[in-house]
Order: structure tokens, then sequence, then C-alpha cells
């Protein structure tokens, strides 16, 4: 429930990456598409634990109340299935190879792939708490070695489960 199981497939790809975003221009705050606003945020990247963590404080439920939530931060963490060939920080257009953490707006990480890979899979954890607490729930919920197969009929067989409990009566087809 707080924690996503992707697969990114290359193909024809001589430099396969993925770019983790910690902050972009968004709205934030206000339903008013021309009030742009650059969140702080942080990311860091430790390729010994394929790893690529940080916190957003964008929040996308502005528009059902007027509260700020002026400490609020949504905290990642991304733990990837292969090693890291090369990492780095981008931050507004630029791009520090090697770089393991940043603060700021505009913010993203990235890890490539050994040249040749065809596939690889991402656990993400998402916490209010902390980035250690996202990590964490990566582990509670799909442990190092469960594959995205196993994830997919895991969650399969959760939503059956619950859907089993709806009858409807007196619909048309």
């Amino acid at each position: 429930s707080r924690v996503g199981h992707l697969r990114f497939t290359f193909q024809d790809t001589t430099t396969p990456y993925v770019l983790v975003e910690a902050t972009r221009a968004s709205v934030m705050g206000s339903a008013d598409p021309t009030n742009v606003t650059y969140p702080h945020g942080a990311i860091t990247i430790d390729p010994a634990k394929r790893e690529i963590t940080g916190r957003n404080p964008e929040r996308r439920d502005f528009i059902i109340g007027p509260s700020p939530a002026p400490g609020f931060a949504g905290y990642f963490c991304a733990r990837f299935d292969a090693p890291f060939a090369a990492f780095g920080v981008a931050q507004n257009g630029t791009v520090a190879e090697g770089e393991n953490a940043g603060e700021g707006t505009l913010l993203a990480g990235y890890a490539t792939f050994a040249p040749g890979s065809e596939k690889v899979d991402v656990r993400v954890g998402v916490s209010f708490i902390s980035e250690e607490q996202a990590c964490k729930n990566v582990d509670a919920e799909i442990p190092d070695g469960t594959s995205l197969e196993e994830t997919a009929e895991k969650t399969r067989t959760a939503w059956a489960e619950k859907l089993d409990r709806i009858q409807v009566e007196g619909a048309s087809q």
C-alpha cells in the first residue's frame, strides 16, 4: 500500500538510465496554473545499496482544503535490482556526474546501467515520516528478491479479495 514495483525495459538504448525527479516546477498551493512555485527538495544516491532516496514538499491535495501544511514532505526510496554503472545529480539543467547528493529546486538524481541492459526493476517506497521509513516500507512490502511477477500476483489477489466482498443486484449488463 506504500510501495510500487516498476520495470523499465530498454530497447535500442546505448546508455540505459532512470531519472528520479525530486522536485519540479509546480502550481503547488493554487488551482491557478500561472502561479508557478519551485519546491525545495533533496536527493541522495547510494550506489552500494542501489538506492535513490529523497524528499519533496509538493502537495497535490491543495484543491481540497485551505491548509498550506508548511512542514509537509513526501519521502521516497527507490531501490534498483541492477548495479549502477554511473550516477549523478541534475539541478536546473546542470548535470553533476558522480555527485551523490543535492538539495534545492528543479532537482533530480539519475542512475545509468551497463550497456546492453534490457530491463531494470525498481521498488519505490513512500512515507510521510522519513526516507528511512520509506526504505522500511520497501523491506516490509516487497522484500529483496521479490520479482515483479510475484508482486503483481500478490496485488491481484489482494484486490480480488476486496472486490469479492461486493455484490451488485438488479443491474443489467
